[in-house]
């Protein structure tokens, strides 16, 4: 059983670097601890694939579609960012907050969101 007891993302940022890219800033609060991660969109999508292969389901919530052509087009369009970040939390707190813990509690989850491998009590 995990320590983790809520999740937010709470706003992105474009980067320059190696490429443009937007990243969202997931804050993760635990029993003891809180911390933040940053994440690109298309690890979220590389996570739910890994956990609909790992456990044999997808996830409680899907992610929010990834309007390319848009996004490319113009990076800073807020508005589609904003569904995008709304979507996003949606999917991480289903996981947290689903009665089945096997999204919760695979590896690659804990991973994605930083937790320490083998620590419950964080």
């Amino acid at each position: 059983m995990t320590a983790i007891q809520a999740v937010h993302v709470r706003g992105w940022e474009d980067r320059p670097t190696p490429k443009p890219h937007i990243v969202f800033r997931i804050e993760i609060q635990a029993h003891v601890r809180s911390w933040s991660m940053w994440r690109r969109y298309s690890e979220f999508a590389d996570l739910a694939v890994e956990l609909t292969k790992s456990t044999g389901a997808p996830p409680p919530a899907p992610l929010p579609p990834k309007h390319a052509f848009a996004m490319l087009r113009d990076r800073t369009n807020n508005v589609l960012l904003e569904e995008r970040r709304a979507g996003l939390e949606a999917f991480l707190r289903a996981i947290i907050g689903s009665k089945d813990s096997r999204w919760l509690d695979h590896y690659a989850f804990r991973d994605f969101l930083g937790v320490p491998v083998g620590r419950t009590d964080f």
